[in-house]
C-alpha cells in the first residue's frame, strides 16, 4: 500500500425513535459521549482511525457537530485530524448515502460506528487491507464465534449462522465501487433484518433461503448470492479480533468494553 485509500465516515446520529438507552443509562444527549475509561466513547474510534494509514479523510455524521464541539478533547482531536461533519440521516443507510451522494466523485468509503469502543488501528488496517485486496464493491467486517468465544466465553451477542461457523457483524463496511448506492441499500436491509436472518436470507430469493435453511451456505457464498442479486460483488472480511465485534448495545456491553480496557490498561503498565 503506497498512499491512503479510503475516506472514513463515523456514525454518531441518533437511530430514529428518541434517545438511546446507553446514553439515558449514562445521562449524556448521546451515545458517542458515554464515558469509556475517562475518555468519550467516539473519541477511540476517531483515534483508531486517524492512526490508520489507509484512512485519508475522517468525517462524523451527526445531527447536531456542536455536541462534540462542545468536548474539549473531542474539538482538540477533529481540529488536529481535520476531522469534518456530514448530515445525518433517519438511520444509518440514509446517512451513508447522503455522505455517497455529497461527494462529486467517487472515493472508496469505510464506514464504522461511533459505539465500537474497542477499535483499534490494528483492526481498521486489517479490515481495510483485506477490503481492498479482496476488490469486492462492499465488504463487511465479521467475526466468528469461535473467535468471540475463545477470548470472552460470557459475551453474549447475536450470530448469523452458516455452514462455517456463526458470525457477528463488526460495524465496519468498506464501499469500494461507483455502485456504492446499490451497497447502501443493501447494507440498509441488512441492519433492519440483522436479527432476523432467514427474513434477510429470504430477499435474495427462495433457493437461497433454503440453502440457508439447511445450513448449505458458508458466510462467503450468502454474502456473494446477495450481491448477485443486487447486480454488485459483495464479500465478507472475517476478523481475528473477537473486539471488533463488540460495540456498545445495551449497559452491560458498556460495563464489559470498560472492564476489558481497563484489564488491557493494567496489563500494559
Amino acid at each position: 500500500m503506497s498512499e491512503p485509500y479510503f475516506d472514513a465516515l463515523v456514525m454518531a446520529g441518533t437511530r430514529r425513535g428518541g434517545r438511546d438507552p446507553v446514553a439515558l443509562h449514562a445521562g449524556v444527549s448521546n451515545k458517542c459521549l458515554v464515558d469509556v475509561c475517562g475518555r468519550p466513547m467516539i473519541s477511540r474510534v476517531l483515534e483508531a482511525l486517524a492512526a490508520s494509514p489507509h484512512i485519508r479523510s475522517i468525517a462524523i455524521s451527526i445531527e447536531d457537530p456542536q455536541i462534540l464541539l462542545a468536548c474539549d478533547e473531542l474539538s482538540q482531536m477533529i481540529d488536529q485530524h481535520h476531522i469534518t461533519f456530514a448530515p445525518s440521516g433517519s438511520g444509518p443507510a440514509l446517512s451513508v448515502l447522503k455522505a455517497i451522494e455529497g461527494k462529486t466523485t467517487f472515493a472508496p468509503l469505510l464506514v464504522t460506528t461511533a459505539d465500537s469502543a474497542l477499535l483499534t488501528r490494528q483492526i481498521v488496517d486489517c479490515f481495510c487491507a483485506e477490503a481492498r485486496t479482496g476488490q469486492a464493491d462492499l465488504s463487511v467486517g465479521f467475526a466468528a464465534r469461535t473467535c468471540l468465544h475463545s477470548a470472552y466465553p460470557e459475551v453474549r451477542r447475536t450470530y448469523l449462522r452458516f455452514r462455517d461457523d456463526r458470525y457477528s457483524g463488526c460495524n465496519l463496511y468498506a464501499f469500494s465501487a461507483p455502485d456504492s448506492l446499490k451497497a447502501a441499500a443493501f447494507w440498509a436491509e441488512a441492519d433492519r433484518l440483522r436479527k432476523q436472518p432467514f427474513k434477510l436470507v429470504a430477499r435474495f430469493g427462495l433457493g437461497s433461503l433454503a440453502l440457508f435453511a439447511l445450513n448449505r451456505l458458508t458466510l462467503r457464498q450468502a454474502l456473494a448470492r446477495a450481491g448477485n442479486k443486487l447486480g454488485l460483488t459483495a464479500a465478507p472480511v472475517i476478523l481475528p479480533f473477537a473486539h471488533a465485534a463488540m460495540d456498545v448495545d445495551k449497559a452491560d456491553d458498556l460495563a464489559l468494553a470498560r472492564a476489558i480496557l481497563t484489564a488491557d490498561t493494567n496489563q500494559a503498565s
